[in-house]
């Protein structure tokens, strides 16, 4: 991490002061034989409170949640074999009195505590997406990264993260115990999931249908949980396979046609009672929504297609109205615009075709928001203050069901607004002016993308508050892509009207994620919402170097105008 105070040199220069070694000079004045030196007296007004200082306050508190985390890692490998057991209660859980806190001790299963290694997750593609433009530059290419650069006028530090690159993690050793594997007991399993009911995930993601556990966990509800622990801790490739195995078992076991069964049915697929097959065609659902969340995020073909699957009944309100944790009809519009904005022939439309395509699905958008309920319409600017309007006469489980409802109804929209409109940044040469009209056109559409951002980053400033720790999946899935149209647009106009206030809402990451309860929450899931915060505050610094540049006049106050 940079020093708290660059050296004078650099400090003259406006330039970043990196020292790789405490006591070591810095390499602009090691590279250019200057002395390092730090004589300057600062003289600061206390009441003035820039950018810069909320960039370097908000640097010394990622630098504290570090220590601690360093501190909390160093005592967990510190723990000997005979420690707590991995079946045991955290001693913060709020049900004190379980089976589980009677379990004798039981040492780790499979990998020697020696050779146990820790694996590491970097926030990668999966999470900010692929669809980042400017002028027909790919944002996450060399040039796309050499564009940040010379735009900032700073090293790009990106690369700690796996968004250029998405190399698959590096395997430790691993050494397998001659201890036979133990599956914990039955009244511990009926606890976690007694927990899981309870919880607000069970709202976020509702896998387990509680009349058909009795009798049994069936690998389908398994590899839907695996997917939804791994996406939690963003570890995006192993949730790949876990989720490309969920949706091909729910194909194998019928979901993928309606409940009201054609007069000749497939003869592999089984016979199942009224209640089994309306889970099944719920899993269905939930595997056909996430995908096209993928698909469109990533620019990889869908599992799950309407060519192949009977999606007949998504209008059926009685059957999936707040059941699910996405909306079908929307799920459609996605699939729609994943096949004409991100299939392989996208790449060969000329720019009114791409337009007339953008303009196209966002009426098809607009027609679905006014289809909606006008107590639940999503809207695309949310002020600071999000209102429910529930009635006063609901349970608090349903209640939690209809704010769950409303919120991932309004982020689900905001994120395909920023997914169909972000993609109008293809259109142009990066060594010419685009068109007066084709520039006021893809502006329109950039600005729509861009207030969107703005959206989520309120809303989940919200609903942090209202899910406590289970806001963790919400963040991870939604803070770093949001994050993209906003440093864009800083990045091409740092000095623009709404710069400043841009700027202040993705610093804002750090107050979202320092207010997820961090007590009952696995190591892996902190180190993710803490790599989130780092790599926004990452597009933070480089936004607040590119208007120092604008400011020395070192390159052009926009770089979607070409002056001659």
């Amino acid at each position: 991490m940079p020093p708290r105070r660059a050296c004078d040199t650099c400090y003259k220069r406006k330039i970043q002061c990196l020292i790789k070694t405490q006591g070591d000079p810095c390499d602009w004045c090691d590279s250019q034989g200057l002395t390092c030196t730090f004589d300057r007296v600062i003289q600061k007004d206390p009441n003035k409170r820039t950018t810069s200082d909320v960039v370097q306050e908000l640097s010394r508190r990622v630098e504290t949640l570090e220590e601690a985390l360093q501190t909390a890692l160093t005592n967990s490998t510190n723990m000997s074999v005979g420690g707590p057991s991995p079946w045991s209660e955290p001693a913060s859980l709020r049900f004190a009195s379980s089976p589980i806190t009677r379990q004798p001790v039981i040492s780790p299963i499979g990998v020697s505590p020696s050779t146990r290694s820790k694996a590491v997750y970097k926030l990668c593609r999966c999470h900010i997406g692929t669809n980042w433009y400017f002028k027909g530059i790919g944002i996450l290419s060399d040039r796309g990264w050499q564009w940040i650069s010379d735009g900032a006028g700073e090293r790009v530090f990106l690369d700690n993260f796996d968004i250029f690159g998405n190399p698959a993690p590096s395997l430790g050793p691993v050494s397998f115990s001659e201890t036979p594997r133990v599956l914990p007991p039955r009244a511990i399993c009926a606890h976690v999931v007694e927990l899981f009911f309870k919880s607000k995930t069970a709202v976020i993601f509702p896998f387990l249908e509680r009349g058909l556990f009795e009798g049994t966990l069936t690998c389908r509800e398994l590899f839907f949980c695996k997917w939804a622990s791994q996406k939690t801790r963003g570890q995006c490739r192993e949730a790949a396979v876990s989720f490309a195995s969920a949706c091909r078992m729910v194909c194998d076991l019928g979901g993928h046609f309606p409940l009201s069964r054609p007069a000749i049915f497939p003869q592999h697929i089984p016979t199942f009672d009224d209640q089994t097959r309306l889970h099944i065609r719920r899993l269905f659902w939930i595997c056909y929504c996430y995908d096209k969340d993928m698909s469109l995020r990533t620019d990889k073909p869908p599992l799950l297609t309407s060519d192949h699957c009977d999606i007949s009944d998504a209008e059926d309100q009685t059957l999936w109205y707040h059941s699910l944790p996405r909306d079908t009809n929307l799920a459609r519009i996605k699939e729609n615009a994943s096949n004409i904005l991100c299939s392989p022939r996208a790449f060969k439309y000329t720019e009114g075709e791409l337009l007339a395509h953008v303009r196209q699905l966002d009426d098809e958008l607009e027609e679905w928001r006014l289809s909606v309920n006008a107590s639940y319409r999503p809207r695309l600017s949310i002020s600071s203050d999000l209102v429910f309007g529930l009635p006063a006469s609901l349970s608090e489980r349903d209640r939690m069901k209809e704010r769950t409802y409303f919120i991932n109804l309004q982020l689900d929209y905001l994120f395909t607004i920023i997914n169909i409109h972000t993609l109008v940044r293809k259109c142009g040469d990066l060594e010419e002016n685009l068109p007066d009209d084709l520039h006021s056109v893809v502006h329109s559409s950039a600005d729509l993308s861009i207030e969107a951002s703005r959206s989520i980053f309120r809303i989940l400033d919200q609903i942090v508050e209202l899910w406590e720790e289970d806001a963790l999946w919400i963040v991870s899935h939604y803070a770093p892509m949001a994050a993209m149209p906003l440093f864009m647009n800083i990045l091409i106009h740092p000095l623009g009207s709404s710069a400043d206030n841009d700027l202040h809402i993705l610093s804002s990451i750090s107050k979202i994620t320092r207010k997820i309860p961090s007590d009952r929450l696995p190591m892996e899931e902190i180190e993710h919402i803490q790599e989130i915060s780092e790599f926004v505050m990452e597009l933070v610094r480089l936004s607040h170097s590119a208007a120092w540049k604008v400011k020395r006049g070192e390159r052009e106050h926009d770089l979607d105008i070409i002056h001659t």
